[in-house]
């Protein structure tokens, strides 16, 4: 166990960021610490989500040459609480991408969003009340050592002393979905988790927002003991690779695999879920974790051709769709069996220098109980 002092740290820091935020006088600590404030970010919103709201931050950064600072004071409207986030990362040689991070938080956080970004979460939150997230209270330590290779390989290794507690649902306003209620946020197994993280990312995408070509695959390996200090005791493995293939002018054949493989202790806040947007697009949104499951995908795309090419706002990138998802779940258990669904569709998509929005009708393939499913996109799907 943590004793309840353990994060003496962790709230120095943080007030030690408000002081210099709020507090006159900002720029002599500063100069005595030869920092360069060229960063006061000021307030701003973050993402709207039903529990914490519409959360304000303020934020700021700085730094020396080798050295750099990042703060952030938040307060969650909705449920009515602080927090922060606040990092120092050091770079030891300014020619090989080598970083040593410290950093200490208080904040909302999931692990849902390799299935829907903040961008549209939020967005769909806020107009229509459906927010396809699951959300834990996470306050805690991490050091991180980062190495990059070309920019195209990089790999961490973080230590992590987090404390894990449940959020409710508190949110209440849309735009739109006034008349139906938020579903209520899931509880989380609560207590300290001491844990080693290892990560490995490789890239070669030619656009980080709209690809047509390359690779994007990250790995994810995570052990947590009470030897880290803490209450858990679990591995847990993800696996994300994404390629993306041009096979013509105006054609791609895009392809994903998500999985993830967790032991039998790994907690609720672990676990993934693959129905429903981002995932297995013709089925209905299924919130209950899985500790063993994947998603597949393949979509083929074809440019809709010269008739478009005087469309001002997606300027001849209008394409037609053909798409595919198979994905599986393993329950529990010692004998623990292996449920695989399918979908496949059509979709319409249409992109420009900045802009993106794509429509796609998926039809499950196992149950000809469930109606088709129509999804509206502001980002690419992946």
């Amino acid at each position: 166990m943590i004793p309840a002092n353990a994060f003496g740290l962790s709230r120095t820091i943080a007030l030690v960021s408000l002081i210099f935020v709020f507090l006159p006088g900002i720029t002599d600590p500063c100069r005595a610490l030869d920092l360069d404030l060229d960063g006061i970010e000021g307030f701003w919103f973050d993402n709207y989500n039903r529990v914490d709201g519409l959360p304000v931050t303020y934020g700021l950064h700085g730094g020396t040459g080798s050295l750099d600072f990042h703060l952030e004071a938040i307060y969650r409207i909705a449920n009515e609480r602080g927090g922060w986030r606040g990092a120092i990362t050091f770079r030891p040689a300014r020619d090989r991408d080598i970083a040593l991070s410290l950093s200490t938080y208080s904040f909302s956080d999931t692990r849902d969003r390799w299935r829907v970004g903040d961008f549209e979460n939020s967005l769909s939150s806020f107009l229509f009340k459906e927010d396809f997230r699951n959300y834990y209270q996470r306050k805690g330590l991490t050091a991180s050592l980062l190495y990059g290779l070309n920019d195209i390989l990089t790999g961490e290794a973080r230590y992590r002393i987090d404390e894990y507690g449940s959020l409710e649902t508190r949110a209440g306003v849309s735009l739109f979905g006034w008349a139906k209620e938020f579903r209520d946020n899931p509880p989380v197994e609560e207590g300290w988790m001491g844990s080693v993280e290892l990560v490995q990312e490789y890239d070669t995408r030619n656009d980080v927002e709209q690809p047509t070509m390359g690779w994007h695959e990250t790995l994810l390996f995570e052990i947590s003991d009470p030897a880290l200090g803490g209450d858990f005791d679990f591995h847990y493995t993800e696996l994300s690779v994404r390629r993306f293939n041009r096979v013509g002018r105006g054609k791609n054949i895009d392809m994903r695999l998500f999985a993830a493989i967790g032991s039998e202790t790994a907690p609720p806040q672990r676990g993934i879920h693959i129905h429903g947007v981002g995932g297995l697009r013709g089925y209905p949104d299924r919130f209950v974790p899985h500790y063993r499951a994947f998603v597949s995908s393949v979509e083929a795309r074809f440019s809709l051709g010269k008739a478009y090419r005087k469309t001002p706002l997606y300027r001849d990138r209008i394409r037609f769709l053909l798409f595919a998802d198979v994905g599986g779940v393993r329950s529990r258990g010692p004998e623990g069996a292996w449920t695989l669904d399918g979908d496949a569709g059509v979709g319409l998509e249409g992109s420009g220098l900045i802009t993106y929005s794509g429509i796609f009708l998926a039809l499950d393939l196992d149950d000809r109980d469930i109606s088709p499913r129509l999804t509206f996109r502001v980002r690419k799907e992946y």
